[in-house]
């Protein structure tokens, strides 16, 4: 899979384009598909290739199509972190796809590394049609490495050694620039913006043109890339293959190079880092596992984060001028909770109408620190993600070439849930203690807010202040099921919103560990925005412990919601209603309330919350 090469090589993370820059320099190529005349993979250890860019598909009635050129490449945006990569010696990864036609043997994956290569040379040439368009040539940093994609029994590849040939060059006579001479038949122009460009000087027929043995087998000795390292100065290329990551002092297994995919010890493969407990090797028949022994946060280090983040945020909540003001506040079970109306803006509404509320509960530190409360729910989670093997899941294209995965690992328990993704449910019998009470609590949250809401709402209708839309009710129906997410370090959900068609009107959240901001934005089609300008409207931040309520089937045509952890490692616990009788089967509805029917042990008093 594209995504496992790209979060295991720190050289190659390209999961759209055929090259990866960083800081404008080239770092990593991948080769899989429409060549132009004249590239080669060569055993001996070169490679030309067309720098990629500039190419129209032209639909010729085949599955696959064509790309052609149309018109003149221009100047690509790989071609100046080309340039930069033959400036600073930058050694290069090279990486092949089994579509690549120019490979001496059939490769075995997917996607293959082949090894370290540097750029030698850039030119402009002319395809058959006279565009123009940006070549380069690369050489194997270091030629005694093993060719292990050479055909089997082929004999064994020409070392030529640097001096051993020479290309020659000369001057252009339009633009003064020299060119080296490339082609066995005669020398041109390779300067792109010379009228001369690629006009030989004798009568040459397209097709009949060859690189010229010396250009081929002209070899540059690898002296290093180019460092500001005032002991050495040059850097030389590690192990194609990355080492397997691992936890440094004060790390706690949640960082962002613990969230890496790695490179399998025993076959060799890229495998993503798809599951809480560790890694585990996808390639058919290979079995290897790494498990991950994570380290607990300190609350107090959790607490300082979230500080910082108050402090820097001031916890306040920016929200749209036409929703200030309508807030309301209570306090109820230790938590202080405010309650914020959220109106139709995509709409043309002569008064403002509330299609649902959105309520905040903080909890006091006592809260927090309560037996069985946040703190000891963060601290025993991450081995429960562990044990009940939280996994990230395919979004898109599952089973493809092209597959992508959640960057969060997800488990879900009670009533199955089709969100982006499908998600095997585990039965609230099996879930872990701090799943069973986070559940609680929020039906507890989910109650409170939407009798508060009741009276809040009735109360600026009373006023003449708002509409309220008619699908927006006031009785809670209690969850059965609920969606564990696990963040590490820099993982985010998306613009997204809850609208399933299988979803009951209120969703709930709670947010443990790292703080993090949630945002809310309208629909595009709200009046006047457009993806570029289509900002959130409302921007909350979220410590550890909060509880969020989300009220109103509207709110999920008209807005979107995101969240951005910004810390080490956040869990977030939403609950759901699932209506049974919208599932598709008389199996999927039997199963789905025996999931999400709660054990005995949920009714005892330690699971239940407070209410003060």
């Amino acid at each position: 899979m594209r995504q496992s090469l790209n979060c295991t090589l720190p050289w190659h993370k390209g999961y759209q384009s055929g090259d990866y820059t960083k800081n404008k320099v080239l770092l990593g190529c991948l080769l899989d598909g429409f060549p132009e005349e004249r590239d080669l993979i060569d055993t001996s250890g070169v490679i030309i290739m067309n720098i990629g860019g500039g190419r129209d598909v032209v639909v010729d009635g085949t599955r696959a199509n064509k790309r052609e050129r149309q018109s003149d490449q221009g100047r690509p945006k790989m071609l100046q972190s080309a340039i930069n990569a033959k400036e600073m010696n930058q050694y290069v990864g090279i990486v092949v796809g089994e579509s690549c036609t120019l490979m001496p043997s059939k490769v075995p994956h997917a996607y293959n590394a082949l090894d370290w290569y540097f750029v030698t040379d850039i030119w402009c040439e002319k395809n058959k049609n006279g565009f123009k368009f940006w070549k380069m040539r690369l050489e194997v940093t270091n030629p005694a490495n093993p060719v292990w994609w050479a055909p089997v029994n082929a004999p064994e590849p020409s070392r030529p050694q640097p001096g051993d040939f020479v290309a020659g060059s000369r001057k252009c006579e339009a633009c003064e620039e020299t060119s080296k001479k490339l082609f066995s038949h005669a020398w041109t122009c390779l300067n792109y913006d010379c009228p001369k460009c690629f006009d030989f000087d004798e009568e040459v027929e397209f097709g009949d043109l060859r690189y010229s043995e010396e250009f081929l087998k002209q070899r540059t000795a690898y002296t290093g890339k180019l460092t500001s390292n005032p002991d050495t100065g040059v850097e030389f290329p590690p192990s194609i293959a990355p080492p397997i990551p691992t936890l440094g002092d004060g790390d706690t297994g949640t960082e962002v190079h613990m969230g890496q995919g790695i490179c399998c010890p025993r076959c060799f493969g890229c495998s993503p880092r798809s599951h809480w407990a560790g890694w585990f090797c996808e390639t058919p028949g290979c079995g290897f596992k790494l498990e991950c022994s994570m380290r607990s946060i300190n609350i107090t280090d959790i607490s300082n984060d979230s500080i910082w983040r108050k402090a820097r945020r001031a916890s306040k909540v920016e929200q749209h001028p036409a929703m200030v003001g309508m807030a309301t506040n209570f306090e109820c079970g230790g938590y202080a909770v405010t309650v914020y109306p959220l109106l139709n803006l995509i709409d043309n509404c002569d008064t403002e109408s509330v299609v649902g509320v959105l309520a905040h509960l903080r909890p006091s530190p006592e809260v927090r620190a309560a037996p069985n409360g946040p703190d000891d729910s963060f601290r025993d989670l991450h081995e429960h993600a562990a044990k009940d093997d939280w996994k990230r899941l395919p979004v898109r294209l599952k089973g493809k070439k092209q597959q992508m995965l959640t960057s969060h690992f997800a488990q879900n328990y009670g009533a199955q849930y089709k969100y982006v993704v499908s998600v095997g449910s585990k039965s609230f019998s099996d879930a872990p203690d701090p799943v069973l009470r986070a559940l609680l609590r929020m039906r507890w949250a989910g109650h409170k807010v939407i009798e508060h809401a009741k009276m809040s709402i009735t109360q600026l209708l009373a006023e003449g202040k708002v509409e309220v839309a008619p699908s927006l009710g006031f009785e809670f129906v209690e969850f059965n099921e609920l969606l564990g997410l696990g963040y590490f370090e820099g993982n985010k959900i998306n613009w997204h919103d809850d609208g399933e068609d299988t979803l009951g009107p209120t969703v709930a959240t709670v947010s443990l560990g790292s703080p993090s901001t949630l945002s809310f934005r309208p629909k595009i089609k709200a009046k006047g925005r457009t993806k570029r300008s289509n900002g959130s409207v409302l921007d909350m931040q979220l410590l550890h412990g909060d509880i969020v309520v989300m009220h109103g089937t509207e709110i999920h045509r008209c807005y979107e919601h995101r969240v951005i952890p910004h810390g080490n490692r956040r869990f977030a616990l939403t609950s759901r209603h699932i209506d049974l009788s919208k599932l598709d089967t008389d199996e999927e509805r039997e199963l789905s309330k025996e999931l999400g029917t709660l054990p005995e042990r949920a009714n005892d008093p330690d699971f239940q919350p407070v209410d003060t």
